[in-house]
């Protein structure tokens, strides 16, 4: 069966209404037991070529070479990492307005309307923001957006791999697999972990 592609419907619905500059975000990263939340954000160019799709559904190879092609074609983008302790201390909804505040001050170009993912909007208070269930499946910014925050995540995962050698983060980048969970048993909790995930595991 062939892939159904993202389109570029939203963000042109966006512009008839009068938004000028519509970007897209997306997070990973929300569940791993280790590591950050990771969001993304892409504003495409008119013209934007590029099949693109959520991130999920690429095999890897797929992902690093699509995120090419969006890093030398996206007008902006930016993927921010927050860490665990401020995960642990705040939580996740918290933790991805904290990465959203860390993007908007880095490009130079602020959104007239962010498009996110799924039904929370965690942007309420932040900025004008539009969410749209399974965004990063129908809606290009959104989904290259979830590309380059994976990609982006799924690096850092493998830098911390060979820290932490005995945890095997570049497998499972942070999920609560078996191997995880058997190496946390072993050998306990690291830095990058987030003990308000952790619950009985340890107990």
């Amino acid at each position: 069966m062939a892939r159904t592609w993202a389109t570029h419907e939203m963000e042109e619905a966006a512009h008839l209404e009068g938004f000028a500059v519509v970007a897209g975000m997306d997070e990973v990263g929300r569940g791993p037991l280790a590591g950050p939340i990771s969001v993304g954000l892409v504003i495409l160019p008119e013209g934007f070529a590029e099949p693109v799709v959520d991130s999920k559904l690429l095999s890897a190879k797929q992902r690093a070479e699509k995120a090419i092609a969006i890093r030398a074609a996206a007008e902006r983008f930016c993927v921010e990492h927050v860490e665990p302790d401020f995960i642990d201390k705040h939580g996740v909804t918290a933790s991805l307005q904290e990465a959203a505040r860390r993007i908007l001050a880095k490009v130079d170009i602020c959104p007239d309307l962010v498009l996110l993912d799924g039904k929370h909007n965690f942007l309420r208070d932040i900025m004008s923001a539009r969410t749209i269930v399974k965004g990063d499946m129908i809606c290009a910014s959104i989904a290259a957006a979830s590309i380059l925050a994976k990609e982006e995540r799924d690096e850092l995962m493998r830098e911390y791999a060979l820290q932490y050698p005995e945890y095997g983060f570049e497998t499972h980048v942070g999920y609560g697999t078996p191997r995880h969970i058997a190496a946390l048993k072993k050998y306990g909790v690291t830095p990058i972990h987030r003990s308000s995930f952790l619950g009985n595991i340890l107990s």
